[in-house]
């Protein structure tokens, strides 16, 4: 496993910034959250310790869980959708980058425990973002007569759309180990607890279902202030930050009765509340502030779009003069086979070629052949016509739009001709254009970003990523656009 290159992120993404924290702004940070409650934390061990019961727990994983009771211990967190399988690959590189983090403040603080963890968005109720399996041209959806939170959800319908991905899709299947997973878990949060404690867990990934009654219970106050008194909108509406990437609502709950996730009001936050704590459920909003709550959070791993509503929320927290977490940019990039890559320098292709698009490839494969003919010869035909336009307009000025179609005829005709001969030539250079496609759909599959399409546990299951070297190669500190082969 090594990487071939790195693309600086700067040049796909504007608004990068460098991870890169010192040892004095690392302490800082943790100062800010040196007066974690005990009450949380050992509410937390609480939660994780019965959320754990019956996973083959791994060493690493229960010393985190005994740590967070500790007043060194402190978390950096990422998290995601429930997607089926641990879904696209950019969810590899949230956890990765989480747990590459925590390796460096341990190697940069010793005197403290950092602990990576997993908040699984378990509360979502977005059933068409989760219920999806997608790899290269390939994508399968499927409805379920289930609705409300997600997390909750009963996993029978993963189970057959998994069954009917592998009949379809022989090829491209997941690892028997996931299947059963699902099949042995009774809520989609509990499998996918289990299949990121399979890949993660001797790294020490905790992961985390926030939507239990203790976790709630221990912060009335994070529901009391947005329900009551709408403290998040009102700053949000000062700060002329209640607009973005997200709204920012006057109450930002829902509740999770009776199977539904459903908005609720200022009226009906009482009796939500009253009738079961664990029903009260953040939206993508009041989460932050209620993750920023139950957790003694030092960063906070994102992408891009996450980065954005982190910055509308973020400053809301820190008007209150309550601690947050600092948001940082999460690894991003491809992986190919090391055989694809080989073939792309094979072919002369060089670093600076890599972000071209599929016409700017097929074109630069194909220019070897010079440039298209008739190109002159339309030129000349336009000149020829407007030659002859002043003396048929003398003659009969009715006759002016006859002429005028039959010079569109050969131009059309001679364009025609082209779009032959640029297929002739393709046809000839076959190899080249097969080599295009099958790049192209690597990188971006259905035209979207690797990263964001391909399902990164049927790849794994094809060739099998070795993650302990892999995690080596991972820089938190620079996340740059980088080219994995395995």
């Amino acid at each position: 496993m090594k990487t071939w290159q790195q693309i600086p992120l700067q040049s796909i993404l504007s608004s990068a910034e460098c991870n890169d924290i010192s040892e004095d702004e690392m302490r800082k940070i943790i100062q800010s959250r040196s007066s974690f409650p005990d009450a949380i934390r050992k509410g937390l061990y609480d939660v994780l310790m019965s959320q754990y019961e019956g996973v083959d727990v791994f060493s690493a994983v229960q010393e985190n869980i005994s740590s967070i009771q500790k007043s060194n211990a402190y978390t950096i967190t990422t998290g995601q959708q429930i997607v089926t399988g641990l879904g696209p690959w950019m969810i590899l590189y949230k956890i990765a980058t989480t747990i590459q983090l925590c390796n460096r403040w341990k190697l940069a603080i010793p005197e403290c425990q950092f602990i990576p963890v997993f908040w699984m968005a378990s509360e979502d109720h977005d059933w068409l973002e989760i219920a999806q399996i997608q790899f290269g041209e390939r994508h399968y959806k499927w409805d379920a007569s289930q609705s409300g939170a997600v997390g909750r959800m009963a996993t029978q319908s993963t189970v057959g759309a998994i069954e009917h991905w592998h009949l379809e899709n022989p090829h491209l299947a997941f690892p028997d180990t996931i299947v059963e997973f699902y099949r042995n878990s009774s809520t989609l949060a509990e499998a996918v607890r289990k299949i990121a404690n399979h890949f993660f867990g001797e790294f020490g990934l905790v992961v985390l279902d926030a939507d239990h009654a203790i976790l709630k219970g221990l912060v009335p106050h994070v529901w009391e202030q947005d329900a009551i008194e709408s403290r998040l909108f009102q700053t949000a509406l000062q700060m002329g930050t209640q607009m973005g990437e997200i709204e920012i609502k006057p109450c930002n709950l829902f509740s999770l009765r009776d199977g539904q996730r459903l908005k609720i009001s200022k009226e009906e936050y009482p009796e939500v509340k009253r009738l079961n704590v664990q029903d009260l459920s953040p939206n993508v909003a009041l989460r932050i502030v209620y993750q920023e709550s139950i957790l003694p959070n030092l960063l906070y791993v994102g992408g891009p779009s996450e980065q954005r509503y982190w910055a509308q929320v973020t400053p809301c927290i820190k008007e209150w003069r309550e601690p947050v977490a600092q948001f940082v940019l999460r690894e991003r990039g491809w992986m190919l086979s090391e055989r694809m890559v080989e073939k792309w320098i094979e072919k002369g292709l060089s670093e600076s070629q890599f972000l071209w698009e599929e016409k700017e490839l097929k074109q630069h494969f194909l220019s070897h052949w010079g440039q298209l003919p008739l190109q002159e010869f339309q030129e000349k035909v336009q000149v020829l016509f407007e030659e002859q336009l002043s003396a048929i307009q003398q003659e009969d000025a009715t006759l002016v739009p006859g002429w005028e179609a039959e010079k569109k005829k050969v131009i059309q005709a001679a364009l025609h001709m082209q779009q032959k001969i640029e297929k002739a030539r393709k046809r000839k250079d076959t190899e080249a254009m097969s080599f295009v496609d099958k790049w192209v759909l690597s990188l971006r599959p259905k035209g979207h970003l690797q990263e964001r399409h391909d399902y990164w546990t049927i790849a794994q299951n094809k060739k099998a990523i070795p993650m302990k070297e892999w995690l080596d190669l991972i820089d938190p500190m620079q996340p740059t656009y980088k080219v994995w082969m395995y």
